[in-house]
């Protein structure tokens, strides 16, 4: 996985996104469908802990990330 790219998932009335913040890590931000705010976001040090963290905390599937290319 391309650990340079944001990836986004949708799961249980919710949008998930992890954004890789240079220097920092990966951010796992969760947001409601019908809107833009974010409703909970987590700093994790890898790609995969940001998935681990999405599964554990939301029972976000690991396989259910898309990566989203960079405009």
């Amino acid at each position: 996985m391309q650990s340079g790219t944001t990836h986004i998932a949708h799961h249980a009335h919710h949008r998930y996104e992890i954004v890789p913040e240079s220097d920092v890590g990966f951010y796992v931000i969760r947001y409601a469908d019908s809107t833009d705010k974010s409703t909970y976001d987590y700093l994790q040090d890898t790609l995969e802990m940001a998935m681990e963290c999405a599964h554990e905390e939301f029972a976000v599937p690991i396989g259910s990330w898309t990566p989203v290319p960079k405009k």
